[in-house]
């Protein structure tokens, strides 16, 4: 039985303005708009997708984050909560 799916989010990784390496505890990369403590767009569309494919309307898609945090995200409502909060 499908419920739903879980995957993990890492770390942001890259380079500031003044080309200085930037890590750890930077969870928003403001080039790409990526924001690894919550689920992305492509996240929620294509666990959407594959909860119409499988005919689970109730499928859930989970989250394990940078700094710890575990979410969840409903298909059936579309609301996120937060399991277990980060640090």
């Amino acid at each position: 039985m499908t419920v739903g799916d879980y995957h993990t989010h890492g770390n942001y990784f890259g380079y500031d303005a003044q080309g200085n390496e930037v890590i750890g505890n930077q969870y928003y990369d403001t080039t790409s708009g990526t924001d690894s403590e919550n689920f992305s767009r492509p996240d929620r569309d294509g666990a959407s997708e594959l909860a119409a494919y499988l005919g689970k309307p109730n499928y859930f898609l989970w989250l394990g984050t940078p700094s710890g945090a575990i979410k969840q995200y409903s298909i059936a409502t579309g609301e996120t909560a937060t399991l277990k909060p980060g640090n």
